[in-house]
């Protein structure tokens, strides 16, 4: 039940993200809604519950998108009452581990990747080889030949690629390099993005900073850097601002009374580190995104 009041409780925000549609569901129509889930844990309970916590989690998605099902969710209306609207919810459900556990010691993959398979069914069709023509929900937006047609195809094809070779199961410079590009897909075919991780203020924190770094690349070089690439010198100062500057500090502040990102560790053996120490380039920006997270136990 808890799983599944959060699920409701996120497709109530993605609703919130769509003013048009909920302006339809507030008017008494039955909405269908649109959802990308990117988990970010580590399936696997060898450290921790993780494991569990992916199982709850799909099954809760699993539960509120039976076919014909309709949710009814709570929404306050223009005068701030509450009023039960309905949605048809289809939601793809990731999970991807981005940690050392999962990127550097294996944990979880397998795990994740039975969801992961049938998620990608839903998102790019039956047919997963790089070089076929996307299906499932990328076909049908491609379908209606959109502006963003090359940006679409050009993602779909790079995360067909990214799951082909298993890249998604190492770092090889890019810990989130599936992960973000699943949320920028589903944002440019008009699905809501969303992801989590455990306490919501780390890895998501990270995840965030990645896609906006590839936003803002892509807005000034209008190129996707291919997965796996480390940012250039331009592409580090994009990253080292978005870190600095995007708001994810204050929220690791707020949540935990100190600001720095705990996804930046100095470990031993540095084998077993991410690259976050490449990926941002400069080792002064690296201590203060990192800040005191190391001290923090949530």
């Amino acid at each position: 039940v808890g799983a599944e009041n959060k699920a409701k409780e996120v497709l109530t925000a993605a609703l919130y993200s769509k003013p048009e549609l909920l302006n339809r569901a507030l008017a008494g129509e039955a909405v269908s809604l649109k959802l990308v889930s990117v988990g970010l844990l580590t399936a696997s309970n060898i450290f921790g519950k993780e494991g569990t916590m992916v199982e709850d989690q799909m099954r809760a998605w699993q539960s509120l998108t039976q076919p014909g099902k309709m949710i009814h969710l709570k929404i306050r209306n223009k005068d701030g009452d509450l009023q039960t609207v309905k949605i048809k919810p289809d939601v793809a459900a990731f999970n991807m581990g981005v940690n050392e556990l999962a990127l550097k010691l294996g944990f979880g993959l397998k795990a994740s990747d039975r969801y992961n398979a049938e998620a990608l069914h839903q998102l790019l069709g039956n047919d997963l080889r790089p070089e076929a023509r996307p299906g499932g929900w990328v076909g049908e937006w491609l379908a209606q030949y959109p502006d963003n047609y090359e940006v679409v195809n050009t993602l779909a094809h790079q995360i067909k690629d990214i799951w082909k070779n298993n890249q998604h199961h190492k770092d090889g410079g890019e810990p989130y390099k599936l992960a973000q590009r699943l949320a920028m897909l589903a944002h440019e075919i008009d699905a809501v993005p969303a992801w989590n991780c455990k306490s919501g203020k780390d890895r998501t924190g990270m995840m965030d900073s990645e896609i906006k770094r590839e936003i803002i690349s892509f807005h000034q070089t209008h190129m996707l850097n291919a997965p796996g690439s480390l940012p250039d010198s331009g592409g580090q100062k994009i990253f080292q601002k978005v870190l600095l500057n995007s708001g994810n500090l204050e929220i690791q502040k707020q949540n935990t009374g100190g600001a720095g990102n705990k996804v930046l560790k100095n470990l031993s053996p540095e084998v077993l580190n991410l690259s976050y120490q490449k990926r941002i380039g400069d080792e002064n920006i690296w201590q203060s995104v990192k800040g005191i997270s190391s001290l923090i136990t949530s």
